[in-house]
């Protein structure tokens, strides 16, 4: 379910990729499945990388298909477009 090795991540950089690929954009709706199925059955922890907080992050962010606005991502170096 991790942010950082889990579902969440995929999710994630799948969603940002997305943006500019639509091949990558029509498997999104799969793996947000997925991570829906693990929050609901793994253990959670509590963390940004490795626990629930990074995963509903995730799951907020890609269900509203809009980039943060509090730039909480910034940590992972996948919003680029916003230095430019």
């Amino acid at each position: 379910m991790s942010l950082c090795h889990g579902w969440a991540g995929l999710v994630y950089v799948a969603w940002r990729a997305g943006a500019h690929d639509h091949r990558i954009r029509a498997a999104v709706p799969r793996l947000i499945d997925r991570l829906t199925t693990a929050l609901h059955q793994e253990p959670r922890e509590r963390g940004l990388l490795v626990g629930e907080s990074g995963a509903l992050l995730t799951q907020l962010a890609v269900t509203a298909d809009t980039p943060p606005r509090t730039q909480w991502d910034a940590c992972l170096l996948l919003n680029a477009e916003r230095t430019r």
